[in-house]
């Protein structure tokens, strides 16, 4: 029996645990679908419920986890291939990290600080954050990591693994494209963030409000975030190992 290689597991680990947590949600929601609400809550000072929790924890755990990482491969001089797929995982991390940042308001209700007033009148939810000023700081931004998120992030992972075929054949598009695509490991992460994008349209209306909540959807953008910033190491080890 031949030994997985490293990016196997992975993939193995990542789709397993995302397909895994779809049915687990599905079950719980379609059940008790109002001992799931709790969960839901927003962040306030009495604290916040369990998504928006995990949704900072999985950030912080992609962020430190890869930061850590590349560091140490780096220090073996295994570097991604070029600046721009350099500059292409410092955006995804300066994105978590703003989206982490943002989603505990920088702290304010771990520490309890008074929002200033100068910043009341910006902020709509008086919050120490930035995505309540503006839609360039909120719903734009947003928008293109969802659509990421649906096209690099499952569609066209999912043609390239049933058809065993590449989108690009020539340099510098055929270096880029396994670095800016997600690989097959992030599938699974994918398809619980499209369920949840797209839930509302199903027939069962009670599954679509809770697993389609906005506090839910950010959770699982989270969950993608975090596997598919550790990919980044994980490729870049086994593309020196192969």
């Amino acid at each position: 029996m031949m030994q997985r290689t490293l990016l196997q597991k992975f993939t193995w680990i990542s789709n397993a645990s995302g397909l895994a947590l779809l049915a687990y949600l599905t079950v719980y929601i379609l059940f008790d679908p109002a001992g799931f609400e709790p969960h839901l809550a927003k962040d306030s000072p009495y604290g916040a419920g369990a998504m928006e929790e995990l949704t900072w924890i999985f950030l912080l755990i992609g962020i430190l986890t890869t930061l850590i990482w590349m560091f140490r491969l780096h220090r073996k001089n295994q570097k991604l291939p070029d600046v721009c797929t350099k500059a292409w995982l410092i955006c995804w991390l300066l994105g978590s990290f703003y989206f982490a940042g943002e989603e505990v308001s920088w702290g304010q209700w771990w520490f309890g600080w008074d929002t200033p007033e100068f910043w009341e009148e910006l902020n709509y939810q008086q919050e120490t954050n930035l995505h309540n000023t503006s839609s360039w700081l909120n719903q734009k931004p947003r928008a293109m990591v969802e659509i990421y998120l649906i096209l690099g992030g499952l569609l066209l992972p999912l043609y390239r693994w049933r058809t065993g075929k590449t989108l690009f054949d020539k340099d510098p598009m055929k270096t880029w494209e396994p670095w800016v695509i997600a690989p097959t490991a992030l599938i699974g992460a994918g398809t619980l963030f499209f369920v949840s994008r797209f839930s509302k349209w199903l027939p069962l209306g009670i599954y679509g409000e809770h697993i389609g909540n906005g506090e839910m959807r950010e959770f699982c953008t989270a969950w993608f975030l975090m596997w598919f910033l550790i990919s980044f190491p994980v490729r870049l080890r086994e593309s020196h190992l192969s």
